[in-house]
């Protein structure tokens, strides 16, 4: 079965478990870097107001069937992910809450060119040959987090000053979206340990290459904006940080020893980007330095 008869097959499927009123519908969901994903979701004509709703997205199920898994399985899964419960305070009323907006807005990191169309509605700032977003966190489980961006008109209508809302948002990504970094050789030695590097003790010479994220490992290249361990991480070292951003979810740091081929790290970043990334993943072509003596993040 191809993509397309599995994606039909799927869709009938579950609208044939489905109440009266309710269907499952086929959605073009935007992504980052102007990309486009279609996604699965519940729409129930009763429904007076807008509401978060789960979004189960085919390519992944059918890379499931493809392993293996059977027609049912993959229904089951995607019905399991269609009717995941979402909490009640994930009202999208709470969006134009200022004080709830405050408590809960976080950076996020983007290419610029890539998305030109979305900076088009977002509000956002420039961030050297990137850009920094407005997203605000509703906790939909446990252990995540769903965002939306804060537009321009929603920006206006908020009323926040703008270096309030930066200062906020900073304070918020630490605290919400935790930074971690490991050690590049640990995870590729041991996939499944979850040790991270302590800043304080960066390790041998010979194995000083570090991945930083967050916790939910969800943009976590955004890191690089509020990240304290990467600051001690360079003065433990004593040095610089070059930064390789090898998605818009983590990034490389290695030691700055001044004798890295900068030319060289670009061709493997582009290398990366059009070989193993998905287009909505990428961040960017270009390597990046932590000066220590500076503290901040400029272009190398």
């Amino acid at each position: 079965m191809n993509y397309s008869e599995f994606q039909s097959t799927l869709v009938s499927r579950l609208n044939s478990l489905t109440s009266p009123g309710v269907t499952v519908q086929i959605h073009m969901i935007p992504k980052n870097n102007s990309t486009d994903r279609i996604g699965l979701v519940l729409m129930d004509e009763n429904e007076q107001e807008q509401r978060v709703s789960p979004i189960a997205y085919p390519d992944q199920l059918y890379y499931a069937y493809t392993r293996g898994a059977s027609m049912e399985e993959v229904t089951e899964a995607a019905w399991r992910i269609l009717h995941f419960p979402i909490p009640p305070e994930v009202d999208l009323r709470y969006l134009e809450d200022p004080d709830y907006v405050l408590s809960h807005v976080v950076l996020r990191l983007i290419g610029k060119e890539r998305n030109a169309e979305c900076l088009n509605a977002a509000w956002s700032c420039d961030f050297l040959d990137l850009a920094v977003l407005l997203c605000i966190l509703v906790k939909d489980s446990e252990d995540t987090f769903a965002s939306a961006v804060i537009t321009r008109e929603l920006y206006q209508e908020l009323g926040l000053p703008e270096g309030e809302l930066l200062r906020r948002a900073r304070e918020n990504s630490a605290l919400f979206l935790n930074e971690r970094i490991r050690n590049l050789d640990h995870m590729v030695t041991d996939p499944g340990s979850s040790s991270e590097v302590d800043p304080a003790h960066p390790g041998p010479p010979d194995a000083r290459i570090y991945i930083l994220t967050n916790t939910q490992h969800h943009y976590g290249a955004t890191a690089v904006l509020y990240s304290e361990k990467m600051k001690q991480l360079a003065r433990s070292l004593g040095s610089d940080l070059l930064i390789l951003p090898s998605s818009v979810h983590e990034v490389i740091l290695m030691q700055d020893t001044g004798e890295h081929d900068l030319d060289s790290l670009r061709a493997f970043i582009r290398d990366v980007n059009l070989s193993e990334l998905r287009p909505e993943d990428i961040l960017s072509e270009q390597v990046y330095r932590y000066s220590l003596e500076k503290d901040r993040v400029e272009l190398a």
